[in-house]
């Protein structure tokens, strides 16, 4: 089967979804790239934002996954694409995998760390 058959008859709703979620997908890539960026600069005062970042790409391209699969595809797709439609899932969820796994190695740095010396000030006034 060729890849270039589309998955979803074009004109559909469900071609219209993914081709918007692609959008605001790269995005999404776009504003979290510089959102890494601004909070390496920063330090720890971006600590949240970096967290926020990757509750985002943890949660919300599973979500997509499955409303994609069981609301768009199930649906809209086109007759006999399956297979092509489970291969683009693997391979979007290849690269989700890598984005997550990549911002919660910069999240969890030693560099959005406070210091120690105040962590420790911090704990030990309330256990007095």
């Amino acid at each position: 089967m060729s890849p270039r058959i589309p998955i979803y008859d074009e004109g559909t709703n469900g071609a219209r979804y993914v081709r918007i979620a692609g959008w605001v997908s790269a995005l999404a890539m776009v504003v979290t790239f510089l959102v890494v960026i601004v909070a390496w600069n920063e330090g720890p005062s971006w600590a949240l934002a970096m967290y926020v970042s990757v509750a985002f790409w943890g949660t919300v391209p599973a979500v997509w996954f499955w409303y994609e699969y069981f609301f768009l595809y199930r649906r809209f797709g086109a007759e006999d694409t399956f297979d092509l439609f489970r291969h683009g899932q693997q391979t979007a969820i290849a690269i989700w995998a890598g984005v997550t796994l990549s911002l919660v190695a910069i999240a969890s740095s030693d560099h959005f760390k406070t210091s120690q010396a105040h962590s420790a000030g911090s704990i030990s006034r309330f256990a007095n």
